[in-house]
């Protein structure tokens, strides 16, 4: 009840209270009862907190003189840990607290801490990332290793790690799994045989409150509530992944699963969905165009999203545009940049593009400028776009008042508009129309998904082979949650 440390989700600062998760409970056992200890991982159990108070115990009241180790893939995630000890180390109790040697050599710094308990006893805290492993030199009473699974060489950070421990101290392994030939499954196998003195351990993702976000009806159990509502923004190995109910699928990883079934999308055909052109007439329904680039080994895509005609909380997919690479060349982006203008201005039959909302094309020798034949302007509100190569084009875009163009980042919110568009695609939320997107239904066959490691509740779309193509669905995807975003 006494140790402190922040929510990564909230970034409140906590306590673990009187009582803890049964997971967490057994877990807490299992850490006093066996010295070695593999504890893997499964979604936010908690583990690695619960871990870190642990070492923190170690440090501060388990032996004279202890040395506790801290192993962890690369520098910023070493640090991390060693973080979490500190926060917790200086916000305990005023009568239970022992400040760092801020002053002393190693006594408070990025990588070590030090903590002077009695004149001849002092006590040190060690973080290692994975390429310094073979520098340990120093025995530890005390190891907690993080994450073993995503180390870049996970056999020999183990060797290193496990034999820097002394006789008597401990080794305590927090990870999750990814796959049966990751170093991870091989060593949790070895601790699940007799005499190992390694021990296993493992808790089920319903050992925690799992509450949804929707309101529970009167006798409902919200677990299983929970697991209902996450299961559609997830493929079925990377929920088993992120909430295992058996070591075996802990230990699996969380893989790559087909982005959706490709009936699932099949099932998104509205063949009563309007074409945005009619007789020449633009339909002026508000549209938000997502862009993403490639140039040689990529394609251009463009996709426009606007709201359902007649279900306005749905989406509808209602133009696409694909350029492709020339062999041993590279797409023209001045071609692209003409079409975009085109639709946000308008402009002739020949697609030179007006020069403002105000001003016709009026390009010398083009048939269609002279004869007056033009094509009106959509209704585009934004332009959502990868920076990865166009942000130069954005710019100029944005410059000359064609549209608003806004970046759509590739990190965390790329995570959540792909778990969004899945989730659309598999609860038929978003439509399509029948002609013109055979080239998108291709590239919704070559995506997979894969779990995010740092991002349980998210995920992000990859090619299922270096050579599929897939630029289509991710500009979808940043569509799709930009027009939801912007209530259009």
């Amino acid at each position: 009840r006494h140790w402190r440390f922040k929510n990564r989700e909230t970034g409140h600062v906590l306590t673990f209270g009187d009582s803890l998760w049964p997971g967490q409970q057994r877990l807490a056992a299992a850490m006093g009862e066996y010295p070695w200890l593999f504890a893997l991982k499964a979604g936010k159990l908690g583990f690695t907190e619960l871990e870190c108070a642990y070492d923190g115990w170690q440090v501060r009241f388990a032996r004279a003189n202890g040395r506790i180790h801290l192993f962890s893939k690369d520098a910023q995630a070493s640090k991390q840990l060693l973080d979490y000890v500190r926060f917790g180390l200086t916000h305990l109790p005023g009568w239970m607290m022992i400040a760092p040697l801020a002053a002393e050599r190693g006594g408070d710094t990025g990588h070590s801490l030090k903590l002077r308990i009695g004149e001849d006893d002092l006590r040190t805290v060690m973080s290692y990332a994975s390429e310094n492993f073979g520098g340990v030199d120093a025995t530890a009473s005390h190891t907690h290793m993080d994450e073993l699974w995503i180390m870049p060489h996970p056999e020999t950070a183990w060797a290193a790690a496990s034999g820097s421990v002394s006789p008597s101290g401990s080794m305590h392994v927090v990870s999750r799994g990814a796959g049966d030939t990751n170093f991870t499954a091989t060593l949790y196998r070895q601790a699940e045989t007799a005499g190992s003195l390694l021990v296993p351990y493992f808790a089920p993702w319903h050992k925690r409150p799992r509450v949804p976000v929707r309101k529970i009806e009167p006798g409902e159990d919200s677990k299983a509530a929970w697991y209902a509502e996450m299961e559609p923004t997830m493929p079925g190995q990377n929920m088993r992944y992120f909430a295992p109910a058996s070591a075996d699928e802990a230990l699996a990883g969380s893989g790559e699963d087909s982005f959706v079934a490709i009936e699932a999308w099949d099932a998104c055909l509205d063949p009563e969905l309007p074409p945005m052109v009619i007789n020449g007439v633009v339909d002026q329904t508000p549209l938000v165009i997502g862009v993403d680039a490639g140039i040689s080994s990529d394609y251009f895509a463009v996709v426009a999203i606007s709201r359902h005609p007649d279900r306005h909380d749905e989406v509808a997919i209602r133009a696409i545009k694909l350029w492709k690479p020339p062999v041993k060349g590279q797409i023209d982006l001045s071609v692209a940049e003409d079409w975009l203008r085109v639709i946000c201005l308008g402009g002739c039959l020949m697609g030179h593009p007006n020069k403002s909302v105000l001003e016709k094309a009026a390009v010398p020798g083009c048939v269609a400028c002279e004869a007056g034949d033009y094509i009106e302007r959509h209704k585009v509100v934004q332009i959502t776009y990868d920076a990865y190569q166009l942000t130069l084009m954005m710019q100029r875009l944005q410059r000359d008042r064609v549209a608003w163009c806004d970046e759509f980042s590739q990190a965390g919110d790329r995570l959540k508009a792909d778990g969004a568009l899945r989730k659309l695609i598999i609860t038929r939320q978003i439509s399509y129309g029948p002609s013109g997107t055979e080239e998108m239904r291709e590239h919704i066959k070559n995506a997979r998904a894969r779990i995010d490691p740092n991002e349980d509740t998210k995920l992000r779309i990859v090619k299922r082979h270096p050579k599929a193509k897939v630029d289509l669905v991710v500009a979808a995807s940043m569509a799709a949650a930009r027009c939801l975003y912007l209530n259009i």
